[in-house]
């Protein structure tokens, strides 16, 4: 399985992401289908990116867009225990 993984962002940020999320090597490996990337630096570009185009929060006009607080809300992902925000970029689990 350490194999598999060797070379892939999950890879490379195993430590961080058992040690975050789970008990166990057993148990991340479980579930290491269930963690998720998201290619952006920091909290601001996640917000940014989980409200623009995932539309967490449904279809926000482009308009309305340029109001929206991406640092604040940004700020709140970076504490949510659901994140791992890594050098390699944001996981979700």
């Amino acid at each position: 399985m350490v194999l598999e993984l060797e070379g892939t962002l999950v890879g490379n940020e195993m430590k961080a992401i058992k040690q975050k999320w789970f008990s166990s090597f057993d148990e991340f490996i479980n579930h290491k289908d269930e963690i998720r990337y998201h290619d952006v630096g920091d909290g601001a570009a996640l917000a940014a990116y989980l409200i623009c185009e995932e539309n967490v929060f449904g279809e926000i006009s482009q308009e309305l867009q340029k109001h929206i607080d991406y640092h604040s809300y940004g700020s709140e992902l970076e504490m949510d225990d659901g994140y791992l925000f890594t050098t390699s970029g944001v996981f979700r689990y």
